[in-house]
């Protein structure tokens, strides 16, 4: 009885989330993955995970059991997405939502090695989402990334693909990145060209 309480209210609990997103774009919460979870008792469950980033939260089912965890409950969560088959290993830092305000969110590191640390969120986008729920499949578009780096204190902000924030974060080693840009073709917005620039900026940093 206490199990399918609790199925009920986590299922209400979706149902609202749902409500409160466009049917054009989804996310890949509504897929389930195989993985697992490390909880802030260290605590690992194994099973399957469902996760949506722009709600903050994960669901995990394992035979009978279902739960949902929002970051702070849990500090990591690796798992092989169902999508494109690519391995993730995800952690739980705290990011600004507003002036003096950190909340925790979970985010995949990207190079936290080097003296700027960068990790990524992301999310799949689905354009022909009410097509795909008459014929029962899932069509996924294209996959969004969203670049952050870790401040002094370990927080995430945004990391914003223009030139002159990129610039302006680099700024000791500005002229040098320039340069380094012009040779090899970058552009500052794009996210895989910043990773690279960022990745030069570190080498250069030690």
């Amino acid at each position: 009885m206490a199990l399918r309480l609790q199925a009920v209210i986590a299922l209400s609990f979706l149902i609202c989330l749902a409500n409160q997103n466009s049917f054009a774009q989804k996310t890949e919460d509504f897929t389930w993955n195989k993985g697992f979870c490390v909880l802030d008792t260290k605590d690992t469950l194994k099973g399957l995970l469902k996760f949506d980033f722009k709600n903050n939260y994960i669901e995990y089912l394992k035979g009978e059991e279902y739960r949902i965890f929002l970051p702070g409950k849990f500090t990591s969560f690796f798992y092989k997405s169902s999508i494109d088959s690519i391995e993730h290993n995800m952690h739980v830092y705290d990011r600004q939502t507003a002036e003096d305000f950190f909340r925790p969110y979970f985010f995949e590191p990207v190079d936290t090695t080097g003296k700027i640390k960068i990790v990524k969120q992301f999310y799949w986008q689905q354009r022909n989402a009410s097509l795909s729920q008459f014929s029962g499949l899932n069509s996924y578009d294209e996959k969004i990334t969203d670049l952050y780096y870790l401040n002094k204190n370990n927080q995430v902000l945004p990391l914003f693909l223009r030139k002159k924030f990129v610039l302006k974060l680099l700024t000791d080693k500005k002229e040098l990145i320039k340069e380094k840009v012009k040779q090899n073709y970058w552009h500052y917005s794009n996210y895989t060209d910043v990773i690279k620039i960022i990745q030069y900026y570190n080498s250069q940093s030690i």
